[in-house]
């Protein structure tokens, strides 16, 4: 029966059940079960990229399922980079963690203004992984979305050190298709920094 009021439709599909469902519904989500476990959530932003080529304005929405900061992963810094990734790639924000009893570092993430206009940006465009390098212990990985449309001139890149050993984290901007004399701003939970005019090469810690 009808009641009048619209229905958000979401279903479960993975890999190559989006091509043919994907005009049909506004939400599959894109793998199995998330976890506290990184293997888990690293899962969700590998499958993410196949999925991400259904996304944009009006479109299906890929789902990495729901948020898992806050509920006892690794470390604080893995909370961090994971709500990062999932507000950089436009994936549904579901908190799944006692909203009564969280850390400051937590409630200053999911709260973080920066963050949440990425993922809010009516552009709609998804951020996706452009550079992946390979390193001892895991990888390091970039990440590029446009704000506003694709050749805006105004893009976040993110960078995440999915490995078990810290460093930095180098590239060109030119290799992501960004050109040359960017006006670079690092932005964290916890931190904003203005860099000026970066030619080309940087890099960050983390």
């Amino acid at each position: 029966a009808t009641n009048g009021r619209p229905v958000y439709y979401k279903t479960i599909g993975y890999g190559s059940w989006f091509p043919p469902f994907a005009t049909n519904m506004h939400a599959m989500r894109v793998a199995t079960d998330i976890t506290t476990n990184w293997s888990d959530i690293a899962k969700q932003f590998n499958a993410w990229d196949d999925a991400a080529d259904h996304v944009g304005p009006g479109g299906c929405l890929p789902d990495m399922d729901m948020l898992e900061i806050g509920n006892g992963l690794v470390s604080s810094d893995a909370d961090i980079a994971h709500f990062s990734i999932w507000a950089v790639s436009g994936t549904p924000l579901m908190l799944g963690m006692n909203l009564t009893n969280m850390a400051t570092y937590v409630r200053q993430t999911i709260t973080n203004a920066n963050l949440i206009r990425i993922h809010q940006d009516p552009g709609q465009y998804p951020g996706r992984i452009v550079k992946r390098t390979r390193v001892p212990g895991g990888t390091q990985d970039i990440w590029l979305k446009p704000l506003g449309w694709p050749g805006s001139g105004t893009n976040v890149v993110l960078l995440v050190n999915n490995s078990t050993n810290t460093g930095y984290i180098p590239f060109r901007m030119s290799e992501l298709g960004l050109g040359t004399n960017n006006w670079v701003r690092c932005i964290t939970p916890f931190v904003e920094q203005d860099h000026g005019i970066v030619p080309d090469y940087f890099r960050y810690k983390n």
